[in-house]
C-alpha cells in the first residue's frame, strides 16, 4: 500500500512538471513571435522589426531649429545644448576624466538631437557614448538590450521548409548574416571584437544584444536587404527594355552623399587657371561649396594650369577631370552639403544587388552561384583601384550573401564599382539579347 501512494504521488509530481514545462515554453513561444514577427510595411514589403518600441528613440530623433555653441569646454557645450534643444541631459563626470580638453562648438540647423549630440561628442577623442531613457539623455553610458528579427522576409523560399536539408541550407545563410553584421556593423562592439554586443541566429530569427545605436544600423541592413527597391545601390533591369540598366535612388546615409556627387551639371567651362582658381571656377557653376586642403595647393604648384571644358556631366567626373593633371590626382569626398579635396573621406557600406550578374533570371539560389560571385568579387577588385581593399593593404572590403555585395568603400570607391557593375550589366544584356548560332 505504502509503495502504491509514492507510486501515486510520483505520477502526479510528473504530470505537474510536465504541465509546468508545456506552460513556460508555450510563453516562451508567444513572447518570441510576439517580437519577432512585429513588422511594418515599407511600400508592400515586410522590413524586419526593430522589436519593442522604445520611447528614447522619439527623444533623440526630434528636431530642433537650431543649435549654435560657440568654441567652449565640452561640459559647459552639453549644458549649453539642453537648453538650446529643451531636454533633460546628465553627465556621468567620470565617463568625462579620460576625454581630450580640446573645445568643442556646433552650428546646426534643423537637426535631430542624436545627430547634433553626436556633432559635438566626435569633436573630442574618445567620444563618449550616450543614451535616452524615462526622457532623460545620459552622455557616458549606452543601455544594451536584446531584440529579435525575424529574417524570413530575406530568406529565398527554397530554404524554409521541415526537411532537414532546407533546414541546413537556412541555418548557413543566416550564419552567414550574423558573421556579416558583426563584421560591418562597428565590429570592435561586438563579443567577437573585444566589446559586449551578441548576436545569434534561432530558426530563421536573428537575436541580437546591443545598444540602441547598433540596433538602429542592424534594422537599416536588414530592411534594404529584405526590400528590392531599398539597396542602397542596386543594379536592375527593367521589364521594358532589357539592354538598359538603371541605378536606384540611394537610401540611408550614402544618400546625401550619391546626391551630390552623381548631379548632372549642363556646363563646366574653366579656361586654364591655377588651381585655388579653376576651384572657385567649379565651385560658382555648380553651386557647390569645395573646399582644398593645404597640402593640396603646395602640390598644385608644380602643375600650373587646371582647366576644364564640358557639358552634361556628373559632379564627379567634372572634379576629377580638373585634378587629373596632378600626379597622382588628389582625392576628394562629400563634407557635409560640399566637397573636400585632399582626403578620401570615411568608408561606408553600400548594398549592390548583383543578381542578374550571377544567374541569368536573376534568382541566385543560396550556393550555386557562390564560385561565379567569387570571381565578379575579384573582379571588381582588380579594376576598381586595386590598391584600395584588404587584400591589397587598403581598407575596402566586399562581403558576399544571397545575391548581394555589402561593400565597405570611400564616396569615390562606390562610384566606380557602380559604374562597373552597370557596364558588366549592359554587356550581359547585350550578349543575352544576341543568341549565337550554334556551331556546325
Amino acid at each position: 500500500m505504502y509503495m502504491r501512494v509514492v507510486a501515486a504521488l510520483l505520477v502526479l509530481v510528473g504530470a505537474a512538471l510536465v504541465v509546468e514545462l508545456a506552460l513556460a515554453r508555450a510563453a516562451i513561444r508567444q513572447q518570441s513571435a510576439a517580437v519577432a514577427t512585429r513588422v511594418h510595411m515599407v511600400e508592400g514589403t515586410a522590413v524586419p522589426a526593430m522589436g519593442p518600441p522604445d520611447e528614447s528613440d522619439a527623444v533623440l530623433d526630434r528636431i530642433v531649429p537650431a543649435v549654435d555653441i560657440p568654441k567652449t569646454s565640452l561640459e559647459k557645450a552639453l549644458h549649453s545644448f539642453a537648453d538650446q534643444a529643451g531636454v533633460r541631459l546628465t553627465v556621468e563626470t567620470e565617463s568625462l576624466a579620460t576625454q581630450s580638453e580640446d573645445p568643442v562648438e556646433a552650428h546646426l540647423a534643423k537637426v535631430a538631437i542624436r545627430d547634433a549630440l553626436s556633432s559635438i561628442l566626435r569633436q573630442v577623442e574618445p567620444a563618449p557614448p550616450f543614451s535616452a531613457e524615462d526622457q532623460l539623455i545620459v552622455v557616458g553610458t549606452e543601455k544594451m538590450e536584446t531584440r529579435v528579427y525575424d529574417l524570413g522576409p530575406l530568406l529565398p523560399r527554397d530554404v524554409i521548409g521541415a526537411s532537414s536539408e532546407k533546414q541546413a541550407a537556412m541555418n548557413a545563410l543566416c550564419d552567414q548574416l550574423v558573421n556579416i553584421i558583426t563584421g560591418t556593423i562597428s565590429p570592435e562592439e561586438w563579443w567577437e571584437g573585444g566589446g559586449k554586443g551578441l548576436a545569434t541566429q534561432w530558426n530563421g530569427m536573428l537575436v541580437v544584444h546591443e545598444t540602441p545605436r547598433v540596433h538602429r544600423q542592424v534594422s537599416r541592413l536588414l530592411g534594404q536587404l529584405a526590400s528590392p527597391q531599398f539597396p542602397a545601390l542596386s543594379v536592375t533591369r527593367p521589364s521594358s527594355d532589357p539592354s538598359i540598366w538603371r541605378v536606384p535612388s540611394s537610401v540611408g546615409p550614402a544618400a546625401d552623399a550619391d546626391a551630390i556627387l552623381e548631379r548632372v551639371v549642363p556646363t563646366i567651362d574653366i579656361p586654364p587657371s591655377p588651381l585655388s582658381q579653376a576651384i572657385q571656377a567649379f565651385s560658382r557653376q555648380t553651386g557647390i561649396n569645395v573646399v582644398v586642403q593645404d597640402g593640396v595647393i603646395e602640390d598644385a604648384k608644380v602643375q600650373t594650369s587646371f582647366e576644364a571644358h564640358l557639358h552634361d556631366v556628373k559632379v564627379v567626373d567634372a572634379l576629377r577631370a580638373i585634378l587629373q593633371p596632378m600626379d597622382p590626382p588628389p582625392q576628394f569626398c562629400v563634407h557635409g552639403d560640399g566637397l573636400l579635396v585632399g582626403s578620401m573621406g570615411v568608408p561606408y557600406v553600400k548594398i549592390y544587388d548583383v543578381r542578374p550578374l550571377l544567374v541569368p533570371a536573376g534568382v541566385a539560389p543560396p550556393a550555386a552561384d557562390a564560385k561565379d560571385a567569387e570571381n565578379l568579387r575579384q573582379s571588381i577588385i582588380r579594376c576598381a583601384d586595386p590598391d584600395t581593399w584588404a587584400e591589397n593593404g587598403g581598407t575596402g572590403e566586399i562581403r558576399y550573401w544571397n545575391g548581394m555585395f555589402l561593400i565597405e568603400q570611400t564616396a569615390l570607391r562606390h562610384h566606380d564599382v557602380a559604374a562597373l557593375l552597370i557596364e558588366m550589366t549592359r554587356t550581359t544584356a547585350k550578349l543575352g539579347n544576341s543568341s549565337p548560332s550554334p556551331a556546325r
